[in-house]
Protein backbone atom coordinates (compact mmCIF):
# COMPACT_ATOMS: atom_id res chain seq x y z
CA UNK A 1 0.00 0.00 0.00
CA UNK A 2 1.23 3.87 -1.02
CA UNK A 3 0.08 6.51 0.94
CA UNK A 4 0.89 10.06 -0.03
CA UNK A 5 0.13 13.28 1.97
CA UNK A 6 -2.52 16.37 0.97
CA UNK A 7 -0.11 18.95 -1.33
CA UNK A 8 1.12 21.96 0.79
CA UNK A 9 3.54 24.20 0.39
CA UNK A 10 5.33 26.80 2.57
CA UNK A 11 7.31 29.58 0.79
CA UNK A 12 9.16 31.34 3.92
CA UNK A 13 9.94 28.52 6.73
CA UNK A 14 10.41 24.95 6.78
CA UNK A 15 7.88 22.49 7.23
CA UNK A 16 8.00 19.45 10.32
CA UNK A 17 5.63 16.57 9.62
CA UNK A 18 6.22 14.01 12.73
CA UNK A 19 5.22 10.54 12.34
CA UNK A 20 5.35 7.98 15.40
CA UNK A 21 5.18 4.24 13.91
CA UNK A 22 4.23 2.48 16.93
CA UNK A 23 4.24 2.20 21.17
CA UNK A 24 6.75 -0.34 21.71
CA UNK A 25 5.23 -1.00 25.64
CA UNK A 26 2.00 -2.55 23.83
CA UNK A 27 4.29 -4.63 22.14
CA UNK A 28 6.06 -6.08 24.81
CA UNK A 29 2.99 -6.59 26.51
CA UNK A 30 1.79 -9.16 24.06
CA UNK A 31 4.23 -10.75 23.95
CA UNK A 32 4.21 -11.53 27.81
CA UNK A 33 1.14 -12.46 27.89
CA UNK A 34 1.85 -15.40 24.96
CA UNK A 35 4.99 -16.58 27.50
CA UNK A 36 3.40 -17.43 30.34
CA UNK A 37 3.33 -21.65 29.70
CA UNK A 38 4.77 -24.06 31.27
CA UNK A 39 5.40 -27.74 31.70
CA UNK A 40 2.52 -30.16 33.59
CA UNK A 41 2.60 -29.67 37.00
CA UNK A 42 0.09 -29.14 40.45
CA UNK A 43 -2.88 -26.87 39.58
CA UNK A 44 -1.65 -24.37 42.31
CA UNK A 45 1.55 -24.46 42.03
CA UNK A 46 1.49 -24.05 38.21
CA UNK A 47 -0.86 -21.18 39.03
CA UNK A 48 1.50 -19.34 41.09
CA UNK A 49 4.61 -20.32 38.49
CA UNK A 50 3.01 -18.66 36.22
CA UNK A 51 2.03 -15.17 38.38
CA UNK A 52 5.79 -15.25 39.76
CA UNK A 53 7.11 -16.00 36.53
CA UNK A 54 5.10 -13.19 34.43
CA UNK A 55 5.69 -10.40 37.20
CA UNK A 56 9.28 -11.01 36.94
CA UNK A 57 9.33 -11.12 32.78
CA UNK A 58 7.03 -7.87 33.26
CA UNK A 59 10.04 -5.80 35.74
CA UNK A 60 11.95 -6.73 33.63
CA UNK A 61 10.59 -5.76 30.04
CA UNK A 62 9.31 -2.57 32.24
CA UNK A 63 13.44 -1.52 32.90
CA UNK A 64 13.93 -2.43 29.64
CA UNK A 65 11.48 -0.39 28.01
CA UNK A 66 13.01 2.61 29.77
CA UNK A 67 16.10 2.68 28.51
CA UNK A 68 17.09 5.21 26.06
CA UNK A 69 16.54 4.17 22.41
CA UNK A 70 19.49 3.76 20.41
CA UNK A 71 20.88 3.61 16.85
CA UNK A 72 24.49 1.27 15.80
CA UNK A 73 25.71 1.61 12.49
CA UNK A 74 24.82 -1.68 11.07
CA UNK A 75 27.64 -4.38 10.55
CA UNK A 76 29.77 -4.13 7.19
CA UNK A 77 28.65 -6.35 4.21
CA UNK A 78 25.15 -4.85 4.50
CA UNK A 79 22.72 -2.89 2.74
CA UNK A 80 21.47 -1.76 6.03
CA UNK A 81 22.60 1.16 7.20
CA UNK A 82 21.75 1.82 11.11
CA UNK A 83 19.82 -0.37 13.88
CA UNK A 84 17.91 0.24 16.82
CA UNK A 85 17.21 -3.18 19.01
CA UNK A 86 14.52 -3.00 22.00
CA UNK A 87 12.18 -5.23 23.28
CA UNK A 88 11.34 -7.79 21.30
CA UNK A 89 11.67 -5.59 18.09
CA UNK A 90 13.91 -4.61 15.73
CA UNK A 91 14.38 -1.80 13.32
CA UNK A 92 17.27 -1.71 10.21
CA UNK A 93 17.67 1.26 8.49
CA UNK A 94 18.70 1.17 4.76
CA UNK A 95 18.53 4.48 2.33
CA UNK A 96 15.53 3.66 0.60
CA UNK A 97 13.14 2.35 3.72
CA UNK A 98 13.09 1.27 7.17
CA UNK A 99 12.34 -2.31 8.09
CA UNK A 100 10.57 -3.49 11.87
CA UNK A 101 10.68 -6.55 13.04
CA UNK A 102 8.71 -7.75 15.96
CA UNK A 103 9.58 -10.91 17.85
CA UNK A 104 7.48 -13.17 20.37
CA UNK A 105 6.74 -16.80 21.94
CA UNK A 106 3.66 -18.00 20.82
CA UNK A 107 2.27 -21.90 21.67
CA UNK A 108 1.97 -24.10 18.58
CA UNK A 109 -2.36 -24.23 18.13
CA UNK A 110 -4.24 -27.37 19.32
CA UNK A 111 -0.84 -28.38 21.92
CA UNK A 112 -1.72 -27.17 24.84
CA UNK A 113 1.35 -28.97 26.64
CA UNK A 114 3.61 -27.74 23.71
CA UNK A 115 6.61 -25.03 24.58
CA UNK A 116 6.26 -21.72 22.80
CA UNK A 117 7.73 -21.26 19.98
CA UNK A 118 9.47 -17.94 18.28
CA UNK A 119 7.23 -15.94 16.07
CA UNK A 120 8.33 -13.17 14.14
CA UNK A 121 6.50 -10.75 12.15
CA UNK A 122 7.84 -8.25 9.38
CA UNK A 123 6.71 -4.75 8.14
CA UNK A 124 8.96 -2.36 5.50
CA UNK A 125 8.37 0.86 5.28
CA UNK A 126 9.72 2.00 1.86
CA UNK A 127 10.25 5.90 0.67
CA UNK A 128 8.35 5.67 -2.55
CA UNK A 129 10.25 7.16 -5.15
CA UNK A 130 13.08 8.54 -2.53
CA UNK A 131 16.43 7.15 -1.67
CA UNK A 132 18.97 9.65 0.38
CA UNK A 133 21.66 11.06 -0.69
CA UNK A 134 23.60 10.55 2.91
CA UNK A 135 22.20 8.56 6.18
CA UNK A 136 24.52 9.66 9.19
CA UNK A 137 23.99 9.35 12.48
CA UNK A 138 23.64 12.17 15.41
CA UNK A 139 23.96 12.61 19.41
CA UNK A 140 26.24 9.91 20.48
CA UNK A 141 25.45 8.54 23.68
CA UNK A 142 27.87 7.63 26.61
CA UNK A 143 27.07 3.66 26.36
CA UNK A 144 28.24 1.45 23.52
CA UNK A 145 27.89 -2.28 22.80
CA UNK A 146 30.38 -5.62 21.83
CA UNK A 147 29.33 -8.42 20.14
CA UNK A 148 31.26 -11.30 20.81
CA UNK A 149 29.77 -13.93 18.53
CA UNK A 150 31.88 -16.79 17.23
CA UNK A 151 34.78 -18.15 17.87
CA UNK A 152 36.82 -15.88 14.99
CA UNK A 153 37.88 -12.86 17.50
CA UNK A 154 38.69 -11.11 13.73
CA UNK A 155 34.65 -10.88 13.87
CA UNK A 156 34.02 -9.70 17.03
CA UNK A 157 32.42 -6.19 16.87
CA UNK A 158 33.64 -3.92 20.12
CA UNK A 159 33.00 -0.68 21.11
CA UNK A 160 29.90 0.20 19.09
CA UNK A 161 28.75 3.80 19.32
CA UNK A 162 24.87 4.53 20.27
CA UNK A 163 23.54 7.40 18.93
CA UNK A 164 20.47 8.85 19.67
CA UNK A 165 18.81 9.79 15.99
CA UNK A 166 19.74 8.49 12.20
CA UNK A 167 19.35 11.59 9.96
CA UNK A 168 18.50 11.55 6.02
CA UNK A 169 19.77 13.90 3.59
CA UNK A 170 17.50 14.79 0.52
CA UNK A 171 15.51 11.85 0.87
CA UNK A 172 13.65 13.51 -1.89
CA UNK A 173 14.20 16.64 -3.72
CA UNK A 174 13.97 18.90 -0.13
CA UNK A 175 12.93 16.85 1.54
CA UNK A 176 15.18 15.06 4.49
CA UNK A 177 13.97 12.38 7.38
CA UNK A 178 15.32 12.06 10.88
CA UNK A 179 14.53 8.68 12.93
CA UNK A 180 14.60 8.70 16.34
CA UNK A 181 12.89 7.25 20.01
CA UNK A 182 10.44 9.62 21.68
CA UNK A 183 9.79 7.67 25.07
CA UNK A 184 8.19 4.36 24.23
CA UNK A 185 7.39 5.36 20.73
CA UNK A 186 10.16 5.43 17.35
CA UNK A 187 9.07 8.35 15.45
CA UNK A 188 10.43 10.01 12.33
CA UNK A 189 10.33 13.88 11.05
CA UNK A 190 10.07 14.96 7.19
CA UNK A 191 11.52 18.46 7.06
CA UNK A 192 10.70 20.26 4.34
CA UNK A 193 12.73 22.82 2.90
CA UNK A 194 10.57 26.35 2.05
CA UNK A 195 8.61 26.22 -1.46
CA UNK A 196 8.47 22.77 -1.44
CA UNK A 197 5.33 20.40 -1.63
CA UNK A 198 4.66 17.63 0.54
CA UNK A 199 3.06 15.64 -1.96
CA UNK A 200 6.84 14.65 -3.05
CA UNK A 201 6.61 12.75 0.55
CA UNK A 202 5.21 9.11 -0.33
CA UNK A 203 5.39 5.99 1.89
CA UNK A 204 4.81 2.23 0.65
CA UNK A 205 3.98 -0.58 3.59
CA UNK A 206 5.25 -3.98 2.45
CA UNK A 207 4.39 -7.04 4.29
CA UNK A 208 1.23 -6.65 6.27
CA UNK A 209 -1.73 -8.93 6.10
CA UNK A 210 -3.95 -5.90 5.80
CA UNK A 211 -4.14 -2.03 5.88
CA UNK A 212 -6.51 0.08 7.54
CA UNK A 213 -7.06 3.57 8.46
CA UNK A 214 -9.04 3.85 11.72
CA UNK A 215 -11.62 6.66 12.66
CA UNK A 216 -8.51 9.31 14.45
CA UNK A 217 -7.22 8.97 10.68
CA UNK A 218 -3.75 6.37 12.44
CA UNK A 219 -2.71 3.52 10.01
CA UNK A 220 -2.83 0.10 11.37
CA UNK A 221 -1.12 -2.69 9.83
CA UNK A 222 -2.12 -6.17 10.73
CA UNK A 223 0.72 -8.77 10.87
CA UNK A 224 -0.73 -12.24 12.18
CA UNK A 225 -1.66 -11.20 15.46
CA UNK A 226 -0.17 -8.37 15.69
CA UNK A 227 -1.07 -4.93 14.96
CA UNK A 228 1.20 -1.42 14.11
CA UNK A 229 0.35 1.46 14.25
CA UNK A 230 1.24 4.32 12.59
CA UNK A 231 0.01 7.85 13.89
CA UNK A 232 -1.42 9.99 12.04
CA UNK A 233 1.34 12.93 11.17
CA UNK A 234 1.78 16.03 13.14
CA UNK A 235 2.70 18.93 10.97
CA UNK A 236 3.94 22.37 12.28
CA UNK A 237 7.02 24.81 11.17
CA UNK A 238 10.03 26.62 13.46
CA UNK A 239 10.16 29.93 12.60
CA UNK A 240 13.24 31.95 13.46
CA UNK A 241 14.22 29.36 15.97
Amino acid sequence: MRTTLHTLTFKRAALIISLALFTLSLVASSVIRRQTSHPPVAQDSMESSIVANAAAKQRVISQLAKQPTHFEAAPAGSNTKFVAHGVNYGMWLADDGMTLTLSGMKKPAGDTNARPELETATLRVGFAGGKAVKVEADGQQSAKSNYFIGSDPKKWRTDVAHYDRVKYDELWPGVDAVVYGNGEQLEYDFIVAPGVSVDTIALKFDGADKLEFAANGDLVATIGERQVTQHAPVIYQEIAG
